[in-house]
């Protein structure tokens, strides 16, 4: 068995936002760009009487305001795999007992045993911590000295101080919990931006029967009997569950909340529970753990979409079609914010183009660069100059309200099933929103899932632009950004060069290094072909008309 040791500020509780209410609250002054912990302390401390003020705006947020700290996403999921296991597990921190220049005296260890209760670590069958196990020291030395009296066999924690120091156990696995992405340097110490990264490491997967018990604790009500993994979702993970009088539903993990902070999970059941509410062909959404990042739908028996053929895409449009309508009656989806990434105007969409192709350029990859500085940006401009002679001062000008529409923003066959009856449905709705619905149609013409032939494409663009003939801007909208959807594409394509933050662990492993570079290599070839089609389209493509 394992003897896992865990700290506890920055580590298990999460300060960001506190951080910086707090201490705008308190009069100091920040950056509107300072959205964390790390970005605050690093503004304050660069400052004359920075030492003095960092060390205050600490006393008050661990103690007066640790309640509004909340946990780190993806900690609930290690605590209770590592607990299902047999681990032991400690929380071993080094806390004083009250705040600097804390003049209310506020008891900082009570305050985060109360904040762990009022989280539920200590609910048996949630995360079962035990209150014996909890230890808060008044020194690093004494925590290290505790940390060996517990006989840890790994270690987590936020400070690289506690693994630099010479006392530290040599024989102890160290784990760097670095979500911000500092620099860090600590030999044999291996780190990881989130806890789901953690968990892989240090426990490896879930089993199906640990998934199996994990929903039982959840849906007790279901009367679950088994469960299993599906493959093909690439974002998330996908499990059948059944019940013993054969019900079966879906249990979807949710990727990452810490490598991506957008609510995926509360949007998806939020939309699904409203579409299915209005009969659209959508399976119903059952239930959610926020904890865990989990939620629990209908299960579709059904066979994916292969082929975009008159069907389907006759099913998709009567879907676009009923979602407009609807829109237009703004009480229908009235608790919906904008869609995810949604692009209400050209300069919009040129932003978040040219914010991809930074990203892309920063990781330093000479082949792709070559390929975005030498055949994508002038592609890119020449489409981004005719739509901003085409559209003039409209290009900056957001949609009225009035010609939006509620988008699923990731809709096409890549989302869909079709049933036995012939029924298509719909499934997958974490960036519901608001949006221009060029932008709808747009990325379902272009999206590389979709393979729509030529013939296919138009008619999507001419049976669509129907619907939208109350909004006399439409065509000329369609026709500026089109191509720009287009290249945003080529570059979402390119989203596997981003992963090459890994965890040390996989860097040091050259056989998934190898397969990471071929799968890099394949997404260039794929938005290579694009862009010869976005250019080409540029080129010959027509003016859209209705039909």
């Amino acid at each position: 068995m394992l003897r896992i040791g865990i700290d506890f500020d920055n580590t298990i509780a999460c300060y960001d936002d506190v951080f910086v209410s707090i201490a705008r609250r308190l009069g100091i002054s920040l950056r509107n760009n300072s959205v964390n912990k790390f970005e605050v302390r690093r503004e304050i401390q660069s400052r004359a009487d920075g030492g003095v003020v960092w060390q205050r705006l600490q006393g008050q947020v661990y103690g007066k305001h640790m309640l509004l700290a909340h946990p780190f996403p993806g900690i609930h999921e290690f605590i209770f795999l590592a607990r299902m296991r047999g681990h032991h597990v400690f929380v071993v921190s080094h806390k004083s007992k009250y705040g600097h220049f804390d003049a209310d005296r506020v008891p900082l260890r009570d305050q985060a045993k109360l904040w762990l209760e009022k989280n539920d670590f200590f609910r048996y069958g949630k995360f079962g911590l035990q209150k014996q196990n909890i230890f808060f020291e008044a020194t690093r030395e004494e925590k290290i000295q505790r940390i060996r009296d517990l006989k840890c066999t790994h270690f987590i924690d936020d400070l690289l101080e506690i693994f630099d120091d010479r006392s530290f156990p040599s024989d102890i696995n160290k784990y760097v919990f670095n979500p911000n992405k500092s620099e860090v340097n600590i030999p044999k110490a291996l780190k990881f931006r989130s806890w789901r990264q953690i968990t892989s490491n240090v426990l490896g997967c879930w089993s199906e029967n640990e998934i199996l018990l994990l929903a039982r604790q959840h849906f007790p009500n279901l009367n679950l009997n088994n469960a299993e993994l599906m493959a093909g979702r690439a974002n998330s993970r996908v499990y059948k569950l059944t019940s013993f009088d054969s019900a079966c539903y879906l249990l979807k993990f949710y990727p990452d909340r810490q490598l991506d902070s957008r609510p995926r999970l509360e949007t998806d059941f939020k939309a699904s529970s409203k579409l299915s509410e209005l009969s659209y062909p959508v399976g119903s959404a059952i239930g959610f753990a926020h904890d865990f990042g989990l939620g629990l739908y209908e299960w579709l028996d059904g066979e994916p979409i292969v082929n975009c053929d008159d069907s389907f895409i006759h099913e998709s449009i009567k879907f676009v079609e009923r979602l407009y309508s609807d829109s237009n009656h703004a009480s229908v989806f009235v608790q919906f914010g904008l869609a995810s990434q949604a692009c209400l105007s050209g300069v919009e969409i040129a932003k978040q183009v040219e914010l991809r192709i930074d990203n892309l350029l920063c990781l330093g990859d000479p082949t792709l660069t070559s390929f975005i500085r030498n055949q994508f940006i002038p592609i890119f401009h020449l489409a981004l100059n005719a739509a901003m002679s085409s559209r003039d001062i409209l290009f900056n000008e957001p949609l009225d309200q009035r010609y939006q529409i509620a988008s699923p923003s990731d809709f096409g066959a890549h989302n869909a099933m079709r049933l036995p009856s012939g029924l298509v449905m719909f499934y997958d709705f974490e960036y519901f929103g608001w949006d221009d619905p060029v932008k709808l149609v747009s990325d379902f013409y272009w999206h590389p899932g979709m393979q729509l032939n030529a013939n296919t494409r138009e008619v999507w663009l001419e049976r669509t632009s129907s619907i939208f003939v109350a909004d006399s801007d439409y065509l000329a909208r369609l026709t500026a950004y089109l191509p720009l959807f287009g290249l945003r594409w080529c570059l979402i394509i390119l989203n596997e060069f981003l992963k090459s933050e890994l965890p040390s662990a996989i860097d040091a492993n050259p056989q998934q290094m190898i397969a990471y570079d071929d799968m890099c290599s394949r997404q260039l070839n794929k938005a290579k072909a694009l862009l010869q089609e976005i250019e080409e389209h540029l080129h010959h493509g027509s003016k859209v008309q209705t039909s």
